[in-house]
């Protein structure tokens, strides 16, 4: 009927206004939600924003730290230079100084010593009298010539046997009167030089007779390879020998000067 109709259309209706409604209601909150949306995403945009700004500022801050860093390193590597040079100036400096107070000490040690030896010589030259035969002897410059060349002629000979030790080698040594001051010996006796007559003429010959002999048992003991203890006063005994063979030397010289006169 009719008024069913019209009742029913009514409800229609009013499911209508109701679902109109609720869809504004609905479009309402939409709309909210894409305000606030659009409002969370402006915030979100404006704090990455921000933190893109940040982060440049901290990169800027990191290249201003990274350059500070850098100066300071250039600024230490000068320094720890400049320190180098500075150290290397005071070990020299030092050095120098060490050298300077060494040589002075060095100095000092010889003055003294020249002074201790100057004293030393003035209280022998003051306390001593020399022998007046010394006087006499260098009357004949040329007889001490050829007597200090028959010295050193001895000492030659004992060096040139005592480097053959290590060889263990018996050998014969140069005879008394082979010797250059053999020769002389028996050219003396031959002129008859007044000093052959003399006493000191006979020890000469002995003493120059000793250092021969001994000379020739050190090297065949040393062949046996008998113990360094006996080697040592055979030695001994060639040193006292030589020592002995010299002082005659002298009191030949003496005479012969004394008879010059």
């Amino acid at each position: 009927t009719a008024g069913e109709a019209g009742k029913g259309f009514a409800v229609v209706a009013q499911e209508v206004r109701n679902l109109a409604n609720r869809s504004a209601q609905a479009a309402s909150k939409i709309k909210s939600l894409v305000e606030s949306a659009n409002f969370e995403a402006n915030e979100g945009k404006n704090i990455a924003d921000n933190m893109i700004k940040g982060y440049e500022d901290l990169a800027s801050k990191i290249s201003q730290t990274k350059e500070i860093i850098n100066s300071v390193t250039i600024f230490s590597k000068e320094q720890e230079i400049g320190i180098i040079q500075i150290n290397d100036t005071i070990s020299k400096i030092d050095s120098a100084t060490q050298k300077n107070a060494k040589t002075a000490l060095n100095i000092d040690n010889l003055s003294n010593e020249v002074s201790k030896l100057s004293n030393k010589l003035l209280q022998i030259t003051s306390q001593s009298k020399i022998d007046d035969k010394y006087y006499e002897m260098v009357e004949n410059i040329n007889l001490i010539k050829e007597l200090s060349t028959y010295k050193n002629d001895h000492i030659n000979f004992k060096k040139r046997y005592y480097k053959t030790l290590n060889n263990f080698t018996n050998s014969t040594i140069d005879d008394c009167k082979s010797c250059n001051v053999g020769k002389w010996m028996i050219s003396c006796e031959n002129n008859n030089e007044i000093f052959v007559k003399d006493e000191n003429w006979k020890v000469l010959k002995q003493t120059h007779k000793d250092v021969h002999q001994k000379m020739q048992e050190y090297i065949t003991q040393n062949a046996n390879k008998i113990e360094n203890k006996v080697l040592r006063q055979i030695a001994s005994q060639i040193e006292d020998a030589t020592m002995k063979f010299f002082d005659s030397l002298n009191d030949i010289l003496y005479l012969e000067s004394k008879n010059k006169k």
